[in-house]
């Protein structure tokens, strides 16, 4: 099976998307559709915003992307571009509050236009790729991104998402020069060292993987997919236990064994995985049926009426093993 196949889907496990493009040859996308005072029955918008003036939109919708409160930001943004509809800023807000809430389709609209108003807007730009990355048009991300990191080579999610394209397509050569570049641009970012890391697992070089995430948690990072990743790459060169103790600062107990178990079924330590299925299950054997979905999947490799396969994205989803990367 292809590496694209086998080991892209690692690559796609958890898609925690962080959004903050040169404008000739820029595909033409849908105009922004228009939008609408109005609350839409959202409890998180109080009435009495709707009242505020676009200065103050504009304040409340920078606030309000900085905690995170999606929707919120978005309300107040439309509010502005309701009135402005060329108004960049407001604009970008949109983008990214449309982006945070995961409606990438609407997202990379609003990030084109911004591109067709403002063609040097680095910003849009940027939105704009990474947009059409978390849509998997892949050929369109990769020559907005190209095209915007070439030109402005400090725009460090740029080549972060360059790198993630050449993961996916397994050419692990080249994403670690991206990665370089990347870090070049944005010196010990957890989330650029984390998406290293992780490359170099998909690549087998797990050494390496855990001198890069090790590197990341050093500066006293607390991104929790640099320790997650770490963990995984001390579980497959067989330190179980201090695999389990680097995760379990991260996330349950019940979840770690699981995970030092999945790695081990990976690499055909068939009793090994046994033992921390079962360790998982009498953590908790209410809320953790993943480990027993994983004892069955091990009886059924024992048996011969399976072959270990690389976790696919379906299984991460599942949450059988948890490992991140993202395009940021």
């Amino acid at each position: 099976m292809p590496i694209a196949r086998t080991r892209a889907g690692l690559a796609v496990a958890v898609l925690a998307l962080l959004v903050q493009g040169c404008a000739t040859n820029q595909p033409q996308m849908p105009e922004i559709r228009s939008v609408h005072r109005g609350t839409d029955g959202d409890p998180s918008v109080k009435p009495e915003d709707l009242k505020l003036s676009p200065e103050q939109h504009m304040e409340q919708g920078r606030q309000a992307l900085q905690k995170q409160e999606w929707t919120r930001a978005s309300q107040h943004f439309q509010e502005v571009v309701k009135d402005q509809p060329d108004n960049t800023k407001a604009l970008l807000g949109l983008g990214h509050a449309l982006s945070g809430q995961g409606r990438q389709g609407r997202a990379e609209e609003v990030f084109a236009r911004v591109v067709r108003l403002d063609p040097g807007n680095t910003e849009g730009l940027e939105g704009l790729g990474l947009a059409q990355l978390r849509r998997r048009k892949l050929d369109e991300a990769g020559e907005t991104l190209h095209d915007l990191a070439d030109k402005h080579p400090e725009r460090w999610r740029a080549w972060n998402g360059l790198a993630f394209i050449h993961d996916l397509n397994g050419d692990f050569e080249r994403s670690e020069t991206l990665y370089r570049k990347a870090l070049k641009a944005s010196p010990g970012n957890p989330q650029i060292l984390s998406n290293w890391g992780f490359s170099r697992i998909m690549a087998g070089d797990f050494p390496a993987a855990e001198r890069i995430l090790s590197k990341g948690l050093d500066q006293g990072s607390h991104y929790p997919p640099l320790r997650n990743n770490l963990g995984i790459a001390v579980a497959r060169q067989g330190r179980y236990k201090a695999a389990v103790r680097i995760l379990t600062k991260g996330m349950g107990q019940p979840q770690a064994l699981n995970n030092v178990g999945y790695v081990a079924m990976l690499q055909g330590d068939y009793p090994t995985a046994r033992r921390y299925f079962k360790r998982a299950l009498a953590a908790s054997p209410t809320y953790y049926p993943r480990a027993d979905h994983n004892l069955d999947k091990l009886e059924a490799l024992q048996d011969g009426d399976a072959q270990a396969e690389e976790p696919t994205r379906r299984d991460h989803e599942a949450r059988q093993i948890t490992i991140s990367q993202t395009p940021n």
